[in-house]
């Protein structure tokens, strides 16, 4: 599953992010519209989890790592099951391409007695899973009820590491594009080069790269992540 829409190689740049503030829910950034509704829903112990936007593979991608996840953070144990007979589905996943207001990285979720998680591309349905993780991991699988409608301010949301000044291992790189999605940024820019050292390996030029440098396989690495 990819986190990422980018990853840039080059020398530098500028970026600025705006992250508005409200109380009412607790999510990082903030949800652009949050209107609650009385009650709230508790995720059981192994709630079932559902795709119901056939023969679509990145979001039966995105499900299975929302399903890992939601492990991770919480403890619960949720179950993907797509057998439509299933009535007692706690969360559903569908594409919704006549909302095309909520654009391509959009999303809407309604909270009721089980919630609806709807978007125009499979990227809202990946935004809409970090935002139901926060809610999860902060109330403790207890959500409250309403709707949800969340689309980004800004089509390009960014982050740089300079390797050229410090190296930085391949597992951090790693770990830091997870937790961009988590934050829903999605363009990490690795500045490689610097006067203080060279962050490439070349097998035309094998001396010109730094002692701790990238290889060609750390960067498949990395992108694969991304």
């Amino acid at each position: 599953m990819k986190f990422l829409s980018k990853i840039i190689f080059s020398v530098g740049f500028v970026f600025s992010i705006s992250i508005p503030i409200q109380a009412e829910l607790l999510v990082v950034p903030a949800v652009k519209d949050w209107k609650p509704t009385e009650g709230k829903l508790t995720l059981s112990n192994a709630f079932s989890i559902q795709n119901k936007s056939k023969n679509v593979i990145e979001i039966d991608e995105i499900i299975n790592l929302f399903s890992s996840d939601v492990k991770e953070i919480s403890g619960l144990k949720p179950i993907i099951n797509n057998n439509e007979k299933i009535v007692t589905v706690a969360i559903l996943f569908e594409l919704d391409k006549n909302n095309v207001g909520l654009g391509n990285e959009g999303y809407k979720i309604e909270i009721t007695d089980k919630i609806i998680v709807k978007a125009y591309s499979f990227h809202g349905i990946f935004y809409a899973t970090q935002t139901l993780l926060q809610l999860i991991k902060i109330n403790k699988g207890v959500l409250e009820k309403g709707v949800i409608i969340d689309k980004p301010n800004f089509p390009t949301r960014s982050i740089m590491i300079d390797a050229g000044r410090r190296f930085y291992q391949v597992s951090y790189i790693q770990n830091l594009i997870r937790q961009m999605a988590w934050y829903k940024l999605n363009e990490l820019h690795i500045h490689f080069t610097e006067w203080s050292a060279f962050r490439l390996k070349s097998d035309k030029y094998p001396g010109l790269a730094a002692d701790d440098s990238y290889s060609k396989e750390d960067i498949k690495i990395i992108l694969a992540t991304g």
